[in-house]
């Protein structure tokens, strides 16, 4: 080959690999854009999870977080979003920084690594390379970014890990600041005292509940929690006994539920409970657990109380049919019932 063909056809490689990291940056400049943007962390969720996988032509993907105090686990059941579904998973703090020797690089290589493929909770067929980028925040690892291919030449051990480097530095933000929001969101839909969600959050997920309801034709209960001379504790004993009464009483509620269930604080000493997908004799069942578990506890007798803690309760279903045309009055008349039953 002539020295000047060869020397054009060199020009030419270098031009073309240069092109292809041009629309390689422009391509992650455009996700980390999307990443940014995003309003709140369902939306994002979403983005990581279809545009995300789309953009860059992936498999798989899925998050792995800390979350040692369950508080995304809280704020993803208040956003009523599936962890499964999403394929977002959680880990207790196991990921540190020997697993990362390198600071923020990323792990890449063969699938069947099995230092790799403990990140992915579920083994999906046909994976062949997979990369694992740590979302790191000061020297704190919150969680990792797994992705994986059925290309074998995909993610090779060094290819490339500048770009994932960023991209798992700019999630890593993304997805504290998001956190940060639906927490500070959620501080004014939970009763500070029990820590349970509160009379304005009640109030939006019953309309929510009744209208998912009404629509897929599932039964809906609500129960109306009111203890019995609760009163007299406070007369008695003083308003930080009623405190701890009230903290025990909403713990004890909690416990009887399932997670998809809604417990709020009504007022006072009311609460409320939404059960959804639940006939009237299994919504009757559940009032009844919670009325024993309160009274039955041994834990109010060290508290020195002028009489037994104990509830009543007023359950009503809601009707097939129901009379009231729009969601609010028929939230309105279901509330009138359940205390209406409550003071039989």
């Amino acid at each position: 080959m002539h020295p000047t063909d060869k020397l054009r056809k060199t020009l030419r490689a270098y031009v073309s690999n240069a092109q292809h990291n041009e629309e390689k940056l422009q391509r992650f400049h455009q996700q980390e854009l999307q990443f940014i943007t995003a309003i709140g962390l369902q939306d994002l969720i979403e983005v990581i999870h279809t545009e995300y996988k789309k953009n860059f032509n992936l498999d798989y993907v899925s998050l792995l977080l800390i979350d040692e105090d369950h508080s995304v686990r809280h704020i993803l059941k208040t956003l009523q979003l599936d962890p499964d579904k999403l394929s977002i998973y959680f880990s207790k703090p196991l990921i540190d920084g020997s697993l990362f020797p390198q600071g923020d690089n990323p792990l890449l290589g063969s699938f069947s690594n099995d230092v790799i493929s403990s990140f992915f909770s579920v083994t999906p067929v046909s994976l062949s390379t997979a990369a694992v980028l740590p979302l790191k925040r000061g020297d704190k690892i919150i969680g990792t970014l797994n992705i994986a291919s059925k290309d074998a030449t995909r993610f090779i051990p060094g290819a490339a890990t500048d770009f994932l480097s960023r991209l798992g530095c700019i999630l890593a933000v993304c997805i504290e600041n998001a956190i940060n929001h639906e927490k500070i969101k959620l501080l004014g839909l939970i009763d500070p005292l029990t820590r349970v969600h509160n009379r304005r959050y009640f109030e939006q997920r019953l309309h929510e509940e009744i209208d998912n309801s009404l629509r897929q034709n599932i039964d809906l209960g609500l129960l109306i929690i009111d203890l019995d001379f609760f009163k007299a504790i406070n007369d008695s004993c003083g308003h930080p006994a009623g405190d701890l009464v009230l903290q025990k009483v909403s713990t004890l509620i909690r416990k009887q539920l399932r997670l998809s269930d809604v417990l709020a604080r009504y007022g006072g000493e009311e609460f409320v409970v939404i059960i959804s997908k639940s006939d009237a004799q299994t919504v009757y069942e559940v009032a009844e657990r919670i009325r024993l578990s309160l009274s039955g506890d041994a834990g109010f007798a060290n508290m020195n109380l002028p009489r037994p803690v104990s509830a009543s309760i007023g359950l009503c279903m809601l009707p097939q049919n129901p009379i009231a045309s729009s969601i609010a009055s028929i939230a309105k008349h279901l509330l009138k019932r359940a205390d209406q039953a409550l003071y039989e």
